[in-house]
């Protein structure tokens, strides 16, 4: 008989911890945005793996350089920084931004992901689809203060095989300093 009460009182906390775990994981799925850092991660696992190198122009002020490297996966993850810092997939961004989703149009749709805040780095966010099949991410990045200002465009592009290429598009004004433009354009080259 005493077995009876323990047992029920034993049930009673599981269910209820079940319940309320099952609801956190819930809310923080539903409050998740697009993992950024997630994707680049296997992206950066895929090329390393396949042994892509990566082709690379850089522009500012009327001059070009390119450059040609064979990253590892630490380098990848180096070429790609701007990108990691640009994720709004963090626990400190619940809630601050707004999520729309475009409906598909002959089979290209995309979801937005607005900030609600100036104050964010990442201003816009968005995610490009066709037939289900991610190709674009697009991301609006400014940051304003009394010292300086930036803007950058930064551009993931995708195909069936992974990433294809990336670039970033910036300007940047100081005081006491002359302006910056610059563009920076990453192709990945895959071997056979």
């Amino acid at each position: 008989m005493k077995k009876l009460p323990i047992t029920l009182i034993t049930l009673a906390v599981v269910l209820v911890a079940s319940c309320s775990s099952q609801l956190e994981g819930e809310t923080d799925e539903n409050n998740s945005y697009f993992d950024l850092g997630g994707l680049l991660d296997k992206e950066i696992d895929n090329l390393t793996n396949q042994g892509a190198t990566l082709e690379k122009v850089l522009q500012t002020d009327g001059k070009e350089e390119r450059l040609t490297l064979s990253p590892d996966s630490a380098g990848w993850h180096g070429q790609l920084m701007l990108f990691y810092e640009a994720d709004i997939n963090k626990p400190g961004f619940i809630g601050e931004y707004f999520q729309e989703e475009l409906p598909s149009i002959n089979g290209v749709s995309k979801v937005i992901y607005t900030s609600k805040s100036q104050r964010h780095l990442v201003q816009v966010m968005e995610c490009f689809y066709e037939n289900d099949f991610m190709t674009k991410i697009r991301l609006l990045v400014k940051e304003i203060n009394a010292i300086y200002s930036v803007e950058k465009e930064l551009s993931l592009y995708f195909d069936e095989n992974g990433l294809t290429s990336f670039d970033i598009k910036g300007e940047e004004t100081m005081r006491l300093k002359k302006d910056l433009s610059y563009q920076i354009q990453g192709a990945v080259v895959r071997s056979l």
